[in-house]
């Protein structure tokens, strides 16, 4: 099996509703062996608002996904005929894989920071601020 990994544009916001749905026709269809994985290169991001904490999701690359697959004709007419999908990243719109230096880059960042959380916090420079808890 030759599977490598490609970049398909979506519409933003609709990578995890995508996600879901590649998933679960590979998994109705049985072909987990062809599309081994679908990514969202994303982090968690906590951000303070109103001196409380929120979390969200952010994604590293708004309107795109990776997909790990052997791409054969049917696989390829499967991603670009789920909803929401626009189309593959590559020249004349033809899927075209990633290189294993680019794979390693993107998923090293995925997993650094997987590892640390950040935290955004809603002020600026010279802004004045007042400590209501803490140290």
């Amino acid at each position: 099996m030759d599977r490598k990994w490609y970049t398909v544009q979506v519409f933003t916001g609709q990578e995890q509703k995508i996600k879901a749905y590649l998933d679960a026709e590979v998994d109705r269809l049985g072909i987990r062996d062809q599309i081994a994985n679908v990514l969202i290169p994303s982090e968690e991001v906590v951000e303070m608002k109103n001196g409380k904490k929120k979390s969200k999701r952010r994604v590293f690359f708004p309107g795109y996904m990776l997909i790990e697959a052997e791409l054969t004709k049917e696989i390829k007419h499967l991603i670009l005929n789920t909803p929401s999908v626009i189309n593959f990243v590559g020249p004349n719109n033809e899927p075209t894989p990633l290189s294993p230096a680019e794979v390693d880059r993107i998923l090293g960042k995925v997993d650094q920071v997987r590892d640390t959380e950040s935290v955004e916090v809603p002020f600026h420079v010279d802004e004045a601020i007042k400590v209501i808890d803490g140290p």
